[in-house]
């Protein structure tokens, strides 16, 4: 129900006040938010997600695919230029 996805939103966004170096938490509210319909609020997150943890190519990932589904596509592609610097070696 609608109730329960605003509830898990509320916490979601406490716990990355509380945590903002945990990244599955940008990942997981990113997603309520697009099952929401606010695609441009997960963008938003995701954003400030990579500025607090720079180094997690999970968050480049799903902005990367959050950006071109939103059509902004020369965004989507600037940013496959930084996840490849980031790419894990191995």
């Amino acid at each position: 129900s609608q109730g329960r996805y605003e509830e898990a939103i509320a916490l979601y966004q406490t716990a990355i006040q509380r945590n903002p170096k945990i990244t599955s938490f940008y990942q997981f509210l990113s997603n309520l938010l697009v099952l929401r319909d606010q695609k441009p609020k997960a963008i938003e997150l995701l954003q400030q997600g990579i500025r607090n943890n720079p180094t997690e190519f999970l968050l480049y990932s799903a902005l990367g695919t959050y950006l071109e589904e939103a059509n902004r596509k020369d965004e989507a592609i600037a940013l496959c230029d930084v996840k490849l610097h980031i790419l894990p070696q191995g």
